[in-house]
């Protein structure tokens, strides 16, 4: 009987000492922005490259084809030459990584 009662006094003091915290709402618009800031910075890419001496321009913007993700790629030098390289291959990212 002894066991009991303490077993009841403890479970009745463990439900008044334990308080519900309030959950704090997930703010979403936070999360996306940084994400969705950190995807367009590595997804497009525009910018300027030496190439044999010549200041050129860069520009990288992906793509998505049978369900990958693949990046047509240009490159331009103005006063160098009028040609504009572009790269159609559709090459996908471990194209771009594979050394």
């Amino acid at each position: 009987m002894d066991k009991i009662v303490c077993v009841c006094v403890t479970l009745m003091l463990l439900q008044l000492a334990s308080k519900p915290t309030l959950a704090q709402p997930i703010d979403f618009s936070e999360l996306l922005s940084g994400t969705l800031d950190t995807v367009s910075k590595e997804l497009f890419k525009h910018g300027e490259i030496i190439l044999s001496d010549h200041y050129c321009t860069l520009s990288r913007r992906p793509f998505i084809k049978s369900w990958e993700l693949h990046y047509r790629t240009k490159i331009h030098c103005p006063g160098w030459t009028p040609i504009i390289g572009k790269d159609y291959r559709d090459l996908t990212i471990a194209d771009y990584t594979r050394t």
